[in-house]
């Protein structure tokens, strides 16, 4: 039995074998680390893309709340027109 471990393990088919597993080795670990570094740079893009839509998001949020104070001052206003003796109509505008 040894003889046989012995004779395997100096055989050049076996060599050959465990030389064949580390190239495999190394070329699967490059392509891996390469996959890696274009997840890396994706995840990087994808962070950017994120804070670009929260300052648009934000951006959205301020016009919105120009528009609700808008339609404040307009209700506002028209509550408070006065009508002149003449049959116009005077509408003051608050302003802020």
């Amino acid at each position: 039995m040894i003889q046989w471990v012995e004779k395997t393990l100096k055989s050049p088919a076996f060599l050959v074998g465990v030389a064949g597993f580390f190239i495999a080795a190394m070329v699967f670990l490059g392509r891996l680390d390469n996959d890696v570094g274009h997840l890396q740079d994706d995840a990087a893009g994808l962070q950017a893309s994120v804070a670009e839509l929260q300052v648009s998001v934000g951006e959205i949020k301020a016009n919105q709340q120009r528009i609700l104070d808008s339609l404040k001052n307009i209700e506002v206003a028209l509550g408070t027109r006065v009508h002149g003796s003449d049959g116009t109509v005077s509408i003051p505008v608050p302003s802020d």
